[in-house]
């Protein structure tokens, strides 16, 4: 079973069910993702010239929220991305998440409030880097808005080099090491809790910015903090907890250094859906999710979250893609960032350059 045979079926009712969420953008969305791969968008019949043998291969919908579109853009990036990684170093998963308390802030105001996620973690990441390792940081970072079990969940997942160009005028590599334990050989690429810190303070910072500006949408129960006294009062409890930010250590090797970004790309999907088609719109599936283990042993557990199969539609659709409603058009979801001046082109020791790559436009 598979997302777009679940929208086939129980799109039309979702829709009915829920006609006051099903917004104009929303019905259009799943209407294409519904029709994708089907002889109602038509499609091109290939012949081998040898044997006379014909295929039909029908067009696919292209739009960004399409779990069978995206396959081959995620495809992609991971091979762009893989290309950008330098044989021989060590690279960690960073991945920044924000407080539930602001989940529902986030919701209603997506760009800033993930255009502000971006920007913090590259930031604390950076200046961390710079300042404990002492060379130029480089990042391939990934925004998500959902965990595998379909949750909301917004968090940014970065592979980062443990190793950069010095920034003390030597023209050398670094490579990140703990400077507090002589001759410590496991992977180590920051103080995580200076960097958690860090991130926590800058993320803060830049929302305070936001609100004095009036970049915020308040409405509605949210319009208690317009006055900058309450959003104050509001935030101030989230000085004081921990936030979410952790070091993944380098991956055992398994061919290369396309590795990291193997496993990124695992954290990146939720597993195959379990269960048959039919049987009404409440007939409970499952899906094969990887989640956080906190009880030892494998740092991730299988898990098998069921949900009935309209109840996924939304749960998938809303959650999975943007929160309730699809992406803001243009809405950046990868970034590669970093580099210094130099030679080198890989991502660690880049040529000056900050780029941004849309993988789900």
């Amino acid at each position: 079973m598979t997302v777009a045979s679940l929208l086939r079926q129980y799109a039309a009712g979702y829709v009915e069910r829920y006609r006051p969420q099903a917004v104009p953008q929303v019905q259009s969305t799943l209407a294409k993702l519904s029709l994708c791969r089907t002889a109602a968008l038509g499609g091109r019949r290939y012949q081998c010239t040898g044997c006379a043998s014909e295929c039909l291969v029908y067009n696919s919908c292209g739009d960004r929220h399409c779990p069978q579109c995206a396959g081959a853009k995620r495809s992609d990036w991971l091979e762009s991305t893989a290309a950008l990684l330098l044989p021989g170093r060590e690279y960690f998963q960073v991945v920044f998440t924000i407080p539930e308390t602001l989940s529902s802030l986030t919701l209603g105001n997506r760009r800033v409030m993930y255009d502000l996620l971006f920007q913090s973690a590259w930031q604390s990441l950076r200046a961390v880097i710079g300042e404990e390792q002492g060379f130029e940081a480089s990042a391939a970072m990934v925004l998500h808005t959902w965990n595998q079990k379909l949750e909301p969940h917004v968090h940014v997942h970065a592979v980062v080099p443990g190793g950069g160009p010095s920034l003390r005028g030597e023209r050398r590599w670094v490579t990140s090491h703990r400077r507090d334990v002589p001759h410590a050989v496991a992977p180590y690429l920051v103080d995580a809790d200076v960097l958690r810190q860090r991130f926590r303070q800058t993320f803060l910072a830049g929302l305070r910015r936001l609100h004095e500006r009036g970049a915020l949408k308040l409405g509605g129960p949210w319009s208690a903090l317009q006055s900058p006294a309450a959003f104050e009062a509001w935030l101030a409890p989230l000085e004081q907890v921990n936030w979410v930010t952790y070091i993944q250590p380098p991956p055992q090797r398994r061919g290369g250094t396309v590795s990291e970004v193997e496993q990124q790309a695992h954290l990146h999907v939720t597993g195959p859906i379990l269960g048959g088609t039919g049987g009404g719109f409440e007939l409970p599936v499952g899906a094969i999710a990887s989640v956080l283990n906190r009880k030892g042993g494998s740092p991730f557990q299988e898990v098998s979250p069921h949900i009935s199969q309209g109840g996924l539609i939304g749960a998938w659709f809303s959650r999975s893609r943007g929160c309730a409603r699809p992406l803001p058009r243009l809405a950046v979801v990868a970034n590669v960032v970093g580099g210094a001046s130099g030679t080198g082109g890989g991502l660690g020791l880049g040529g000056g350059w900050i780029r941004t790559r849309v993988v789900a436009s």
